[in-house]
């Protein structure tokens, strides 16, 4: 009867123990089942903020382009606007000293008109006029001449030059290639100008009327006429005008 009763009270404590087992494994599995489902909701968040994210990345992606568009709109609106300005500017400041824009009328128009080989020689004849000594046969300009001349003058020249062109021609466009050629007095660079003026063939200097008048021909081909002596060397490039241009800039 002992025996019976120590075996029933042992039964009763493996139930026991094993029913808190069994209540706390459910716990453990509610815990579990509570655990699961919040990573999934987090899971669903995460994938969400994945896409929120990927979609502002586009978006910025987007924005940075138009943002680049806009910057290469406005720059050359400001371009445009500031060669316009600037050569409202050159027009005012040769009227205030007294060259008239009359005397330019024709230049203006042959430019205008992309007739290079007039604007040339038109050109040619304003500096003369301006200079005072308006001679079709004189020998150019002397080196006196040219540092007396008004830089203002030459500055409007070039301005027009620059703007019916686009920048093509120009004695500022010569400038910037004398510049790349390596800025100096030396015979050797100033034949290397030349040669990317496009006034050497066949390592020949051309005579004016062998020029390309056209806008095919190479950057800063004109002015030219101004260059030329006519003594029998053709188109020679110098840095008289050059100079006194570049000490106003």
């Amino acid at each position: 009867l002992c025996n019976e009763k120590e075996q029933n009270l042992s039964e009763r404590k493996n139930i026991a123990f094993l029913t808190k087992e069994r209540d706390q494994l459910k716990f453990g599995m509610q815990d579990l089942k509570i655990s699961y489902s919040d990573l999934l909701q987090k899971k669903e968040i995460l994938e969400e903020e994945k896409d929120s994210l990927h979609t502002a990345f586009q978006n910025s992606e987007f924005k940075l382009l138009d943002l680049k568009q806009e910057i290469q709109e406005l720059t050359q609106l400001k371009k445009k606007e500031a060669s316009s300005i600037q050569y409202n500017q050159w027009k005012e400041t040769i009227l205030q000293k007294a060259y008239s824009l009359s005397e330019l009328s024709k230049l203006i128009d042959f430019l205008r008109n992309k007739k290079w080989k007039d604007a040339d020689e038109e050109t040619h004849k304003v500096i003369l006029k301006i200079s005072g000594s308006f001679h079709q046969d004189k020998d150019g300009l002397d080196e006196v001449s040219i540092q007396r001349f008004p830089v203002t003058a030459l500055q409007t020249v070039d301005q027009l030059w620059l703007h019916y062109s686009q920048g093509h021609f120009g004695f500022t466009t010569q400038a910037d290639i004398w510049k790349k050629c390596g800025a100096t007095e030396a015979e050797t660079t100033l034949q290397q100008v030349e040669n990317h003026l496009g006034w050497r063939r066949d390592d020949q200097r051309l005579w004016h009327e062998k020029l390309n008048f056209s806008l095919d021909a190479p950057q800063g081909h004109f002015p030219a006429r101004v260059y030329d002596k006519w003594n029998g060397k053709g188109v020679v490039f110098r840095l008289d005008w050059i100079s006194l241009l570049l000490n106003e800039i």
